[in-house]
């Protein structure tokens, strides 16, 4: 038991020390803010029950001491490549967040396909040659003519941007929905934000049917314990 116990504080101090190495090494990619959301993160315990936050599990898996179970990253990209088999098509992500770690797991799948993150927040200093990276917010007016897929990964206020361009451009699209949302561009009738994830699926299921891009279909990331909805259209 002692040894155990040893074991465990000789991986958290080596673990914080990643942390601290990271952040040091690489002061403009977090804010204040988001510098002391990852310090309070630090707790073994907090670790270990996977409460974090979006911050926290970028850093966490671009370090590589993201487990499995806790890895959103990991098993959307796995289920994006399962859905829509990206190997070889161009792909653009919307909210990338500081660090592009789905991006980059997207990347590493791809043979000759592409993939272009969008997020004002990017933090931008290294990158494989199939990425690139846009440094601004995406906007439905983007020209996304050349693209095979839209996905945006709890992008909240950019859902209804997402959908938009989606459907003005005929091409496919998978979204993991937020539990709330700023951004009523495309959908207005949400009372309240527990109303709202139920009332988006719904409304973008009429509109996936109006616009023949196949049926809306839904699913949950269980196997990490996320139960954010997943989106998306299926033309099958």
């Amino acid at each position: 038991m002692m040894i155990l116990a040893g074991d465990k504080v000789n991986k958290k101090v080596e673990r914080i020390g990643m942390i601290i190495d990271y952040l040091r090494d690489n002061e403009e990619a977090f804010n204040s803010m988001e510098k002391w959301q990852v310090l309070k993160a630090l707790d073994n315990e907090y670790f270990e029950c996977g409460m974090h936050n979006y911050i926290t599990l970028q850093l966490y898996d671009e370090l590589g001491i993201l487990p499995d179970s806790l890895n959103p990253y990991k098993a959307f990209s796995k289920f994006v490549n399962e859905t829509f088999d990206i190997k070889n098509k161009s792909v653009i992500e919307i909210g990338g967040g500081n660090i592009p770690r789905l991006a980059k797991r997207i990347a590493s799948m791809q043979e000759l396909g592409t993939i272009t993150v969008y997020d004002p927040r990017l933090y931008i200093k290294d990158k494989l040659s199939n990425m690139k990276l846009i440094k601004r917010r995406f906007s439905s007016m983007n020209n996304v003519s050349s693209a095979d897929l839209l996905i945006g990964l709890l992008p909240c206020g950019a859902s209804s941007i997402i959908v938009k361009s989606a459907v003005r451009h005929n091409k496919d699209f998978m979204i993991v929905l937020c539990d709330s949302h700023n951004n009523l561009e495309l959908f207005d009738q949400y009372n309240e934000d527990l109303d709202w994830p139920f009332s988006f699926i719904e409304n973008t299921r009429k509109i996936v049917d109006e616009n023949n891009m196949g049926k809306l279909k839904v699913k949950y990331l269980k196997e990490i314990g996320n139960n954010y909805p997943i989106i998306y259209n299926d033309r099958g």
